[in-house]
């Protein structure tokens, strides 16, 4: 499915599809951070997404967090800490697993 075509439908559901399916966050975090199509950029909004997305155990929307909170007007460290030590202990984890460690 094309990414915008998706994005669209995602938009129309909005937070109760972002607050149901940690990927539908994650593609509206992104879109909001790197907009295309009619998106515009807002970062706050794209926070919003990717905290909703790592709640339910997005990985990778941690790891997006941790590149955002130390960027000058939304910078906090401790929150880029704490999301980069979970996104690297998850992957850690799922390498162990996948090697049966």
């Amino acid at each position: 499915m094309h990414v915008l075509y998706r994005a669209r439908r995602i938009q129309k559901g909005g937070a109760d599809l972002a607050d149901t399916y940690p990927n539908a966050a994650d593609q509206l975090g992104m879109l909001h951070f790197n907009p295309t199509g009619s998106f515009k950029k807002d970062i706050p909004r794209s926070i919003e997404f990717f905290e909703t997305a790592t709640k339910q155990g997005h990985v990778l929307s941690a790891a997006h967090l941790a590149l955002i909170y130390p960027i000058p007007e939304y910078h906090n460290y401790e929150k880029a800490f704490n999301y980069s030590k979970y996104a690297a202990e998850a992957l850690m984890l799922r390498q162990m697993d996948d090697l049966k460690i």
